[in-house]
């Protein structure tokens, strides 16, 4: 597989729906809610393209099939967020495969399974602190990157509690507010207030890091966003 060029620092926004490109750097889009058969052959080759963490049984087919489409459309750079879902595009030759950031690689251990897997490169596991983010980028032996900006999901499920409405928010006995959103047979559920790790992104680069990510998310009309620190573990670190 190609590996992007070293040294080089890529922007990356990745959105949930097809549309015109919102800020700068590359596009990123899910593959789930995207249309192969509508793309330019450029756009296509452009985009990084990111696999959903949850993949059933019963829709491997589909998504084979949507995944061999985007690559006869021209798509070349796939992320996966789980190391398995790499066996779906089937012969990586010609193709950019990055871990995402749900397969939450966190160690130096697991960056060179997936070297020896493959991969181009790896989107590290937001969950880290400071120390273990620098850790990591010392002798990597892959390209890596980071999630910095945008609306990181609190769990994935299958099911849904009969008090939770999609689209609405819901506060727990703390008045913390989130919303449930349903994308193919799964409910993410997001808090109000975003991931933003902005200012630590000089000290990222400066350590090796050199894919910055944006996750963005519709948020529905009815949540309010909060204005607060998105540091998630960074300062605190794991416990």
């Amino acid at each position: 597989p190609r590996r992007s060029a070293p040294g080089r620092v890529t922007w990356l926004t990745v959105q949930r729906h097809s549309g015109p490109r919102r800020g700068a750097g590359s596009m990123g889009r899910w593959v789930a809610e995207s249309s192969p058969e509508h793309l330019r052959r450029r756009e296509a080759a452009e985009t990084w393209w990111w696999l959903s963490p949850v993949s059933w049984p019963r829709d491997a087919a589909e998504l084979g099939a949507r995944l061999e489409r985007l690559r006869s459309a021209g798509a070349r750079r796939f992320v996966v967020n789980a190391p398995w879902q790499a066996a779906l595009l089937g012969a990586p030759r010609g193709l950019e495969l990055w871990a995402g950031p749900f397969c939450n690689v966190a160690n130096p251990v697991a960056v060179a399974v997936l070297a020896r897997c493959g991969f181009a490169g790896v989107i590290v596991s937001p969950e880290l602190g400071r120390e273990d983010f620098l850790a990591l980028a010392q002798g990597s032996p892959l390209p890596l990157g980071a999630v910095i900006g945008g609306s990181w999901p609190l769990c994935i499920s299958r099911v849904l509690a009969e008090e939770a409405v999609v689209g609405q928010p819901f506060e727990s006995p703390r008045g913390e507010q989130a919303w449930v959103a349903r994308y193919g047979e799964d409910y993410w559920v997001f808090p109000n207030w975003r991931l933003d790790l902005a200012p630590a992104v000089e000290t990222l680069r400066r350590a090796g890091y050199r894919l910055f990510v944006h996750l963005e998310e519709p948020v529905p009309a009815g949540v309010r966003m909060k204005d607060r620190p998105g540091l998630w573990n960074w300062e605190t670190g794991l416990k």
